[in-house]
């Protein structure tokens, strides 16, 4: 089931039936891009992948997007490369 969904979510073809302001598709390439260049990379990358999109902005961002999924997982995706699977560790800076 956990496939299926993730095959659903990636699906490019379903990406233009989702009416979405071009403001918010910009957003979500600009996640993507950064979480390519810095998932599997040194901490050099994953540290200026950080600056640029703090962890506290991506969890106000993903607790505000309630039903644009597409959003959600570019947010979930970047989490999961640059923050969660990373070569350094990370301070506690910040309270959930």
């Amino acid at each position: 089931m956990k496939q299926q969904y993730v095959e659903f979510m990636n699906d490019e073809k379903l990406l233009p039936e989702i009416n979405m302001p071009p403001e918010i598709s910009y957003i979500i390439q600009y996640i993507n891009l950064i979480s390519y260049s810095g998932s599997g990379k040194n901490a050099i990358c994953e540290t200026r992948a950080q600056s640029l999109f703090p962890l506290k902005d991506a969890i106000v961002n993903l607790r505000v997007a309630d039903f644009c999924y597409p959003f959600k997982s570019a947010l979930v995706f970047f989490l999961e490369n640059i923050w969660f699977d990373c070569e350094k560790e990370v301070s506690e800076d910040f309270t959930m």
